[in-house]
């Protein structure tokens, strides 16, 4: 056999290094296509909220709410943690094309606490339901979005013998969107607003028609307020209407409209002094600035939302709750000379 010549040797050095090259092409091409697996953490609270004025409401032998039936009883009674059933789920295509739900976990409150962990391979947008007892009013539930980075907070507030009753939120923020292309967010800010607002929870909806004109209503979440603050991050194909109502055990309420579009920002705060229960927003750009912005920034509204508030105050200052001297309703209303 012959000594091999420089051209042998050229011809197994190219056909190596065109092997090692492709190697490294096909490795990187399946590292860009395949998404690392998502660690999930979900942490949930307990959380009680009782009326501050609850003794001065009624008197002791009385009962603030008619619980005549067992249900509303059963409503606006304090919850049992211990007995409540908390689960995460999700929904999946079948191999027939089935809707099928995946329960990714379960669990009960420790001390008021109770978290999941695990793995998903994917964003994955699943349901946290409570079971807190028997019957549709009992069954509680919000969406959520599982995905890198993001831990979802939640909470059970148990608003005991008072209206709104029971709530499963999410705290501090629903963080929904999955397309940066058709993200939009929407923060507040009502550091403004000198009422407590650490029990505040706010419900974000939209509504939308299809191709055959039915409404559909788009739920963002409810969501309990943190140091007065909360955020909305999803995702929207067209310009859409949405539509905020804040409320809490005190005094105050507050609402905002905006106007969502992709790739825009929207801030919600209070005016002034934040005695005004209609909330003002601001866009850095789009149809919400053109729309909505436009005149509700004007100094003829803010002049006139300024008068409101002055009125409003004055009004609250004239009249008084009293509970002392009514026989058939939980409070009324009396004019103070």
């Amino acid at each position: 056999m012959g000594t091999p010549t420089n051209a042998t040797h050229f011809t197994y050095m190219k056909q190596l290094l065109s092997a090692i090259g492709l190697a490294l092409l096909i490795s990187v091409l399946t590292s860009c296509s395949s998404n690392p697996p998502i660690t999930y953490s979900i942490t949930g609270d307990f959380i009680v909220v009782e009326d501050p004025e609850a003794e001065s409401r009624v008197d002791a032998d009385d009962t603030a709410i008619d619980t005549s039936s067992d249900s509303e009883a059963a409503l606006t009674s304090a919850l049992d943690s211990d007995s409540i059933t908390i689960s995460v789920t999700y929904q999946t295509k079948t191999e027939d094309g089935e809707t099928a739900t995946i329960q990714l976990a379960s669990g009960s409150f420790v001390d008021g606490k109770i978290s999941f962990r695990g793995i998903v391979d994917e964003p994955t947008r699943v349901k946290i339901s409570a079971d807190v007892g028997e019957g549709d009013q009992f069954q509680f539930s919000v969406e959520a979005l599982l995905t890198h980075g993001q831990e979802v907070k939640f909470a059970l507030v148990d608003f005991w013998g008072q209206f709104p009753y029971d709530q499963l939120v999410l705290v501090g923020g629903s963080h929904l969107s999955q397309d940066s292309s058709k993200k939009f967010t929407i923060a507040a800010d009502l550091s403004a607003v000198e009422e407590d607002l650490s029990s505040a929870i706010v419900d974000v909806y939209g509504e939308q028609y299809d191709e055959e004109g039915e409404s559909q209503i788009l739920e963002l979440g409810r969501i309990l307020l943190v140091d007065k603050r909360f955020v909305v991050e999803a995702d929207i194909d067209e310009p859409t209407v949405f539509t905020g109502y804040i409320i809490t055990f005190g005094n105050f309420h507050g609402a905002f409209n905006v106007v969502a579009e992709p790739n825009v920002n929207i801030e919600v705060y209070a005016h002034g002094d934040g005695s005004s229960s209609e909330l003002l927003a601001t866009s850095n750009s789009g149809l919400h600035k053109n729309l909505i912005e436009s005149w509700q920034q004007s100094d003829e509204y803010l002049t006139t939302l300024d008068e409101y508030s002055a009125a409003y105050k004055q009004y609250l200052g004239t009249y008084i709750l009293d509970y002392t001297n009514c026989d058939f309703l939980p409070c009324c209303l009396k004019w103070q000379f």
